[in-house]
Order: C-alpha cells, then structure tokens, then sequence
C-alpha cells in the first residue's frame, strides 16, 4: 500500500492518504513524549484525511499505522 503525508514539513495541516488497503488498520498521532494524541481504526480500501494540528507545539509527529502484525509509520514536522 501507498502511504503519503503532504505537505511535510508543514504547519500543523496536512494531509494523510493510503491506497490498497487490504485489512483494518489503526492509525495513531504520536507526540515526541510518546503519547498517542490522536486514533483512528481504517476499514476502508483508501483513506484519505486532513488533519488541522495547529494548536499544537512545534516540533516532530510520528504519523503510526498498525496492521495486525505489521506497522509501519512516516514523521511529520510541525513548524
């Protein structure tokens, strides 16, 4: 599957897209401190979102997504 954060570098609004999904997976928001600030179980073949974190501290996201035994995940940084 295709897993896409834009635009990175950004200022706290993004978009996350991911295709040719075959399973539900679960997407967490994660802050440095490691606390998940945000969650989200994907059932659908594409997901699509903007999301609109400018309330938050700068600084590096980690974009997580869980997929049963796999999980893979992309930084975001808020400037």
């Amino acid at each position: 599957s295709r897993f896409l954060i834009a635009p990175n570098p950004s200022n706290g609004v993004f978009t996350v897209s991911m295709n040719q999904l075959k399973e539900i997976l679960t997407l967490n928001v994660v802050n440095a401190a490691g606390e998940t600030i945000f969650t989200e179980r994907i059932s659908s073949e594409n997901y699509t979102r903007k999301f609109d974190f400018r309330y938050l501290a700068k600084g590096i996201y980690m974009i997580q997504v869980d997929a049963g035994k796999k999980s893979f995940g992309e930084k975001i940084v808020i400037q």
